[in-house]
């Protein structure tokens, strides 16, 4: 018995039961943002400090028998170079499809991933948790740049998962593995004593606000050009 491919609708999302309100996108970016900039204030300000360096504490016991190795392994699937590489194939992948805005998505979340990290490094210049590094680590700590980087590409790949008009369950099952790639990406870094928890928390953070606002201009321009193509038709 053939089995027929999946037919996959071009340039529209094709499971009806996927969020596609730009206004609620965007909101929830801001919100994204606002719990950033907070956490960030208080970083700077070194508030969470007294806590983190105890949450620390509290995992390199709690860890100290785990093979380095696999913290290691896990946290090279946040590097840039790894996410990249997954960019383009996935990339290649849905271009055979058509999906030009999916795409751009993606591509366009590694790239502010990757761009941001610095970026706010820098602006908040916190000094890494040296006293419990397992492993080498160079630059500022907050936020996580393995954590941002997993984060924009779990969510990128997640919104471009439900516009596929696969069956749900298989929809839900990879949309756990992309939860915990980036939820495990985020605690190796803990793990590896490179991080703050508040450092992983705000790669989290940052990494939301930026990938759900590309996700409101990709929905934005979908609509746009509809419409746009619908008063073209009826002008004919």
């Amino acid at each position: 018995m053939s089995h027929q491919p999946i037919p996959i609708e071009k340039g529209r999302a094709a499971d009806p039961n996927v969020v596609r309100s730009p206004l609620f996108l965007l909101v929830l970016s801001l919100c994204f943002v606002m719990g950033f900039t907070y956490l960030g204030q208080e970083v700077h300000e070194t508030a969470t400090t007294t806590t983190d360096q105890r949450l620390l504490r509290r995992v390199a016991d709690t860890t100290r028998r785990w093979p380095l190795a696999l913290s290691e392994t896990v946290s090279l699937f946040g590097t840039a170079p790894m996410v990249v590489v997954i960019t383009a194939v996935v990339g290649a992948s849905i271009a055979r499809h058509g999906r030009w805005f999916d795409i751009a998505l993606l591509i366009a979340a590694m790239i502010g991933a990757v761009l941001l990290s610095p970026l706010t490094k820098h602006l908040i210049s916190r000094a890494r948790p040296t006293a419990f590094f397992r492993t080498s680590a160079t630059g500022y700590s907050f936020p996580s740049g393995h954590t941002l980087n997993a984060t924009c590409l779990a969510l990128a790949l997640g919104f471009i998962l439900w516009r596929f008009p696969w069956h749900r369950t298989l929809k839900i099952v990879w949309t756990l593995a992309l939860v915990a790639y980036a939820a495990c990406v985020g605690a190796s870094r803990i793990v590896l004593g490179v991080h703050y928890p508040t450092d992983v928390l705000g790669g989290f953070l940052l990494g939301a606000a930026w990938t759900t606002l590309l996700m409101t201009v990709v929905l934005g321009a979908e609509r746009w050009r509809a419409a746009r193509q619908e008063g073209s038709g009826g002008g004919l």
